[in-house]
């Protein structure tokens, strides 16, 4: 997916995040990699590289592509993690129901007993029409998303850790 059109999908990230949830790390597998909230960019890159992972790094933000796992992006903010999104499904065609299945399916077994918002959030722009769901449980979330970015279809379900929505 073309890092604009990621980003149209992203959110505003909040001034300060709890890195834990009654006692534990929130945190999701990258491949064979772990990163939860409050990493620090060092100790991701280490753990990126010595895995040979494809990682493009701008700045405060990390892309990163393991072998067999699915696209992510990470935001430090003072070398912390504060926000990343890892894409279940980004396209077109009859995948997308296993991939909010799949999606939301995670989100429910770490979320736990964690009460869950869901919130409708769509994008009107020039050029940029895209509905939005978020399912909130605690700082994890997914985002099902629908529309046309700059003329082009975009479908995306990517769970979540950290953050919120864009423009909401």
């Amino acid at each position: 997916m073309k890092p604009i059109i990621v980003l149209l999908l992203l959110s505003a990230f909040p001034a300060s995040m709890a890195q834990t949830e009654r006692g534990a790390r929130v945190s999701f597998d990258v491949g064979n990699a772990t990163v939860w909230l409050g990493m620090t960019k060092h100790d991701a890159l280490k753990n990126f590289n010595s895995l040979g992972y494809q990682i493009t790094d701008r700045g405060d933000t990390l892309l990163v592509q393991a072998t067999g796992s699915h696209d992510v992006l990470i935001v430090f903010k003072n070398d912390q993690l504060i926000f990343a999104s890892q894409d279940w499904y980004a396209g077109g065609g009859t995948e997308t129901l296993e991939a909010v299945l799949g999606a939301l399916g995670a989100l429910a077994d770490k979320a736990g007993r964690l009460p869950c918002i869901v919130r409708n959030s769509p994008l009107s722009a020039p050029s940029t029409s895209v509905q939005r769901v978020y399912v909130s449980c605690g700082h994890r979330s997914v985002l099902i998303s629908k529309g046309v970015v700059q003329g082009e279809q975009v479908r995306v379900v990517s769970l979540r850790i950290g953050g919120a929505a864009p423009n909401d």
